[in-house]
């Protein structure tokens, strides 16, 4: 499914073309794996540019996506950033958002989901924990634009330059400042993320395991081209399998000025990785990571 919403900023696409993921470690190392198509079970369309959608991926592993424009919801009372995940059904998260336009058969779905979210976390609870991978790490891009001292967290890790296309000009109205400062309240909690970035042109973050919690938020800063978003699960097999198995969940393009998080119940020994890229490769995007350990 692919779906476009036209709005006053350009247009985001929501991808839901699940695409074949790559892992860090060796191929022969890493099985890749063709993820089963989400389904989706619920949406709240907010506002023309504001929109939440709830996913199945089977085995226990729900999503929910938040799609918005970054300029005109960033500030809504109502985001999935407020309402929080943890210590919440998908359920109950559906109705803060739906309110009186609950629709029963989707309810009824999320309920279902809850059910198996909650018998994987149990089955995961009795498992031996498997050897643990490196510290999840961060990497990005140089900065596109100065930003400012104090504002953002940056954990560290190696800083990778890379090349892409020509930078598109993002015109007189395009403030550096002003985008940091705006998503180290609304993407990054201002401090609460485990790694907060913005005005850089590309950004990756994991593998993270054994996580209760998983969030990537990013956005779009650019007002003349699009950017794309992965996110990619890593799976530890056991008996009679055993090896490693890497899934892609979300491969999605924001459009224009677009801000969208992505939040992910976990159970078991599974990890995530979250990367933004500018699709020209020279402009900016921020990019931060919320994550729980069990």
């Amino acid at each position: 499914m692919i779906k476009m919403v036209t709005k006053a900023t350009g247009m985001f696409v929501l991808g839901g073309a699940l695409l074949v993921g790559c892992g860090g470690q060796k191929a022969e190392d890493t099985a890749v794996e063709q993820a089963p198509v989400a389904a989706l079970l619920a949406t709240v369309t907010l506002s023309p540019t504001h929109e939440v959608t709830f996913w199945d991926h089977g085995d226990g592993l729900g999503r929910v996506q938040e799609l918005f424009d970054g300029d005109l919801d960033r500030d809504m009372p109502l985001s999935l950033d407020n309402i929080g995940l943890e210590g919440r059904t998908l359920a109950q998260i559906y109705e803060r958002f739906a309110g009186q336009r609950v629709e029963r058969a989707a309810l009824d779905r999320l309920h279902t989901l809850d059910l198996r979210v909650a018998e994987a976390k149990q089955r995961a609870a009795g498992e031996p924990q498997q050897p643990a991978l490196s510290e999840a790490t961060v990497t990005s891009e140089t900065d596109t634009v100065p930003r400012p001292q104090g504002t953002l967290a940056s954990p560290g890790g190696d800083l990778e330059v890379k090349q892409g296309a020509a930078a598109c000009n993002e015109g007189p109205g395009f403030s550096a400042l002003a985008d940091a400062s705006a998503f180290a309240v609304f993407g990054c909690g201002n401090g609460v993320a485990a790694t907060c970035l913005s005005n850089r042109t590309s950004a990756s973050w994991g593998f993270d395991e054994y996580l209760s919690f998983f969030r990537s938020d990013v956005w779009n800063q650019s007002s003349c081209t699009t950017a794309t978003w992965n996110i990619t699960l890593r799976k530890w097999a056991g008996f009679p399998s055993f090896g490693i198995t890497d899934q892609a969940l979300v491969n999605t393009r924001l459009g224009l000025r677009v801000s969208g998080r992505q939040a992910f119940t976990a159970s078991g020994h599974i990890a995530f990785k979250a990367t933004m890229t500018s699709d020209t490769g020279m402009n900016p995007i921020s990019f931060a990571v919320h994550r729980t350990h069990q």
